[in-house]
């Protein structure tokens, strides 16, 4: 999901955005954009080409809607193969000194 706010895109003259559509369907990315801003051709085009949606808010509300549709993860095919991974949360470690000057 991108979350998309500028009225413009600015691609590198050697590798064209749309030359992502390509590595996008390979690596079986389907890609979705919720637009704050008005409609993008090349993201609607691109969402088109992964499978994914394209939209813009039209509201605060409209926007809070968008994500939501978003919330629940798609339904596995039947060629996709879960997996579990193991997650985790940063955690802080403090360095801890033996002679302590107060």
């Amino acid at each position: 999901l991108l979350l998309w706010g500028s009225l413009t895109t600015v691609d590198p003259r050697d590798r064209p955005v749309m030359d992502l559509v390509p590595m996008l369907l390979e690596a079986k990315v389907k890609l979705s954009v919720v637009s704050l801003a008005p409609e993008v051709y090349v993201l609607k085009e691109l969402c088109r080409a992964t499978g994914g949606t394209y939209a813009v808010a039209l509201s605060p509300q409209h926007f809070v809607s968008l994500l939501t549709d978003h919330a629940m993860p798609p339904p596995l095919d039947k060629t996709d193969n879960p997996a579990l991974f193991e997650v985790g949360f940063p955690e802080e470690h403090r360095a801890v000194t033996e002679n302590g000057i107060c």
